[in-house]
Parts: structure tokens; sequence; C-alpha cells
């Protein structure tokens, strides 16, 4: 065996763990060593509430991605945070440098932004993400991306903040710890559709505009960026386990039988299925199926993603970008693969919407299922150890050579796999998202507000 450098992708979610173990060749493609999916029933909307099981799921994912990838050891891995309890914050600093006349280093920005992170006032929490936006110098020249280089006394910009619970972490690394992989490092925390834009969205699209809305089983987040500076993050206590509720109570069936019509006959459009189409589910005991008819169903899921599709949109609106989304909405998570929800999302929204799939510069992969979007944080996280989040950062370690080592493990080679589906186009209507958003009584604009 050979040694090389990796990067482990740990994404911990409400209804699964997902591993993935990723290298980067020479050729700038990402060389997908291991893959594992494990169901995991001890967490809640993004949140520890059983660490024995969430230690369980973790485990057994690690222990599988280390024999598919021939590694003897993780020591390190990248991990997703998520859930109800992220705050973003958007705070103002100024930095005074006592040089007139003299360029503004990387060291000064750097300054300025740890100055911003020492001043919050959030006890409990810590910084998980601070994203500078634009930067202004003296009172002379505003909207400028990267001051480095520039002449000036005062600096100021606007950071945007996202905070993490100090005490669901705990939980979190807790989980980790417990597992066979004894004392595994975590390298980087990163906000799941963070995480997730980097595995897919194009540099194009972040320049343009795009909101990354990242659907998964306990809730929905979002990440907003423009100019390639994200902008804007948000979660919504809802995503694909309450779909899976709503068809357990509305049809009257059993948990694991509504989410497997979910997943393998649900639509987004109550339209696109007959009134007499039926499915049979299996009954309680020696008792026989039940008949479930799929109209009911479709009709189900369908008042329930127009729902997260306007509460993503009343995001978007208390943004100040939706007129500003070029690439407009990029959809990802374990739900986005419903049948025809991007034409929903569109329809909602009157965004233009695609499925993001991680499939973007990938070699050799030992399954398919790599390329869902299921994946996508999964795969971002393995991003995360070759790629910045702010691109600024990635200019600043290549005028200062600081580059974070990654860890080595021994790893065989794998074979390769194949593509994915398309969706099918359906046609457009007026949205509805603005009476919605107009009864909505939390609407605030106010900066430096918690908003997630």
């Amino acid at each position: 065996m050979k040694e090389v450098e990796v990067v482990v992708g740990l994404d911990i979610g409400t209804s699964n763990v997902r591993a993935v173990v990723g290298e980067l060749l020479p050729s700038g493609q990402l060389d997908i060593r291991g893959v594992a999916e494990v169901p995991c029933f001890g967490m809640s909307k993004g949140l520890v509430m059983n660490s024995p099981e969430t230690t369980r799921a973790i485990n057994t994912a690690l222990i599988e991605v280390a024999r598919q990838s021939g590694c003897d050891n993780i020591l390190s891995v990248n991990v997703n945070v998520s859930g109800t309890l992220l705050r973003q914050v958007v705070k103002k600093g100024t930095a005074t440098r006592s040089s007139e006349g003299k360029t503004i280093r990387i060291e000064d920005v750097r300054r300025l932004i740890s100055d911003v992170e020492k001043g919050l006032q959030h006890p409990g929490f810590e910084v998980l993400h601070a994203t500078p936006q634009e930067y202004r110098i003296s009172d002379r020249a505003t909207n400028i991306a990267d001051p480095v280089g520039n002449i000036g006394v005062n600096l100021e910009t606007d950071v945007h903040i996202i905070l993490n619970s100090e005490e669901e972490f705990m939980h979190l690394q807790a989980s980790i710890n417990e597992t066979t992989f004894k004392n595994i490092e975590i390298e980087h925390r990163v906000f799941s559709p963070v995480a997730a834009a980097l595995a897919c969205l194009s540099e194009d699209e972040t320049e343009e505009g795009v909101a990354l809305v990242d659907i998964g089983g306990g809730v929905t987040e979002i990440a907003i960026y423009h100019n390639k500076i994200l902008r804007h993050t948000a979660v919504i206590p809802c995503g694909g386990d309450n779909i899976t509720k709503d068809i357990q109570q509305g049809c009257g069936i059993r948990p694991q039988y509504a989410k497997l019509v979910k997943e393998q006959f649900g639509m987004a459009f109550q339209s696109e299925v007959n009134d007499n189409e039926l499915v049979v589910v299996p009954g309680l005991g020696n008792r026989p199926g039940k008949e479930v008819s799929l109209k009911n169903v479709a009709i189900i899921m369908e008042a329930r993603l127009k729902e997260i599709a306007a509460m993503a949109m009343a995001e978007i609106v208390k943004s100040g970008y939706e007129r500003k989304l070029v690439s407009g909405i990029v959809i990802t998570g374990a739900s986005a693969e419903i049948f025809l929800l991007p034409n929903l999302f569109k329809l909602v929204t009157n965004i233009d919407t695609r499925i993001g799939y991680p499939t973007e510069n990938l070699g050799a992969i030992p399954n398919s299922i790599v390329k869902s979007s299921a994946f996508a944080t999964a795969m971002g996280l393995v991003w995360r150890g070759y790629k910045e989040i702010d691109y600024r950062a990635t200019k600043y370690q290549h005028q200062i050579p600081n580059i974070e080592p990654k860890k080595e493990i021994n790893l065989k080679a794998q074979p390769q796999t194949p593509p994915i589906k398309e969706e099918k186009a359906v046609g457009n209507r007026d949205s509805f998202w603005k009476r919605f958003i107009n009864n909505m009584n939390d609407f605030d604009d106010t900066k430096g507000k918690d908003d997630i």
C-alpha cells in the first residue's frame, strides 16, 4: 500500500450518517476512495439526542469507509454543523492603522476580523464562520472585496458570523470520540449548506448570485452567495422527516412504510398522479396489507414542499438578494431528488431552480451513490480539506505559505462508476410566496440581530 494525503468527510445528519474518503489528484480531480451511508436514530433536527445511537451510526460509517479505502486508521475528519441552535449575526468591524501612507497588509485584515470575533457577546456560543463582506477604506473607497495592497488608515467591514452552541458541539465531539477510532481530530467544522456549496456550486454561480437550499431530514438550511462571498444563512426547522410524518399520519401507515412510499413513489405535484393509482403496504401482525392512494400522498407532499419553498423564499427576501440571484436556486439533500421538485420551487419562488449534484471534478469512485444530491454535504466536507470557504483566504495562503497539513492514512485504489438521471420539466405559473411572506410576523432586517 502507498501512503497518500486524503481527507475524510463526515456528514452527521438527522436521518443518516454519510462518510466519504477522498484524495485530490495532481489533475485537480477528487478521487473517491470510500463511501458509506448508515441510518441514524440518535439525532433530531441536527442535534444529538441519543449519544450511544449517534456513536453507533458514526462508527459503522467510519469502519465501512476504512474497509473500502484500505485505511489502517482514521486520524482526522471534517464534520458538518447543523441544526436549530445555530445563530447568524452581522457585526461591524473598524480598525485604525497607525501608519498612514502604508499599504494594508494581510495581518491588518486578520486582526480586524479577530477583534470583531472577540467583541461578540454571545455566552455559550463559539464562532463557526466569520465572513467579511465588502470593505471601506478611510471614507474614500467602498465596496472593496479585498483591501490588501490598498493605502489607507481606517479600515471597516461588516462581518457575517455563524455561531454554534458550544454545548451541542461537545455532544457531537463526544459521539465521534467514542468510536473505534479513538481521539479523532476534527480538522474543520463546516455549516452544512456551506459544505454542500463547495461540492455543487461553480465559481461563476457564486459570483453571479445563487441560493443553495439544503433539504435535510430534520431541517432545511440556506446559504446565499453573491460576488463569491457568503451573504446570508438560515435554518428552517422543517425537512424531509416532516414530509414522512405527514404521509404517516395522513395515510395511517407506519413510519418506515411512509418513508418508502415517499422515496419510491413521491411526487411534487398531485396533478402528475392518476386518481386510481394505489400501492399496498404491509399491515400490522397478521392483518392484511393496506392500500394507499398515491394521489393522496402527492397532495400531502405538494402542500409540505410548497411550505418549505415559501419559507426558503422568505429568507431569500430577508437577505435582500432576491433580485441578485442570476444563478437561481440550487437544491441539495436527500429530498432534493423528489420528482419535479425543482419545478415546484420555481413555481413558488419564480426563480430558476436546479438540483445540485456533487459530480464536478470526480476521478474514480467506488459507488455511484456518491453522485446523489444526498451526498453533497459529505463531498463538500472532503473538498474543504483542499479548498477555503472564502476565496480571499486562498489568496492570502498563497502569499503567506501556511497551508494546513493533511493527515496521512494508508489506502488502496478503487474502481470507477457512471452518470446521473435528468429531470423532467413542467410548466410554470405565477408564484404565491408574497402572500406567505405578508403573513409572517417575525420579519426583521435589523443588522446584528440573531436570525437563524
